[in-house]
């Protein structure tokens, strides 16, 4: 266990699992919390993660003769957390680095 609270405190992005951890194992073992402000990247396995946790894909077809090819294609991405409004700005922030990035 004591592995875990070494890997977990100090590293954890999310503000209600910071609480988690500290409630449920700082605490009670009368470890100090580590205060590391740590965020993730585009280029870590934190985003697919939360992604899978959070997020969602979605593609839709839709028939229209007015397309060059008969059909258009509506595709969707969502993240939903409501208690993490920070996080999703910082994220927000980040994708649309990528996205100016794709233009140039």
């Amino acid at each position: 266990m004591l592995i875990l609270i070494a890997l977990f405190n100090g590293n954890l992005v999310l503000n209600k699992r910071k609480v988690q951890v500290k409630k449920n194992w700082l605490d009670t073992l009368d470890i100090e919390q580590k205060n590391n402000n740590v965020l993730p990247t585009l280029n870590d396995s934190w985003i697919s993660g939360f992604i899978d946790a959070e997020g969602c894909f979605n593609v839709t077809l839709f028939k229209r003769k007015a397309m060059a090819l008969g059909y258009q294609i509506k595709l969707r991405f969502m993240i939903d957390q409501k208690d993490s409004l920070e996080n999703m700005l910082y994220l927000k922030d980040q994708l649309n680095q990528v996205l100016k990035d794709l233009k140039t």
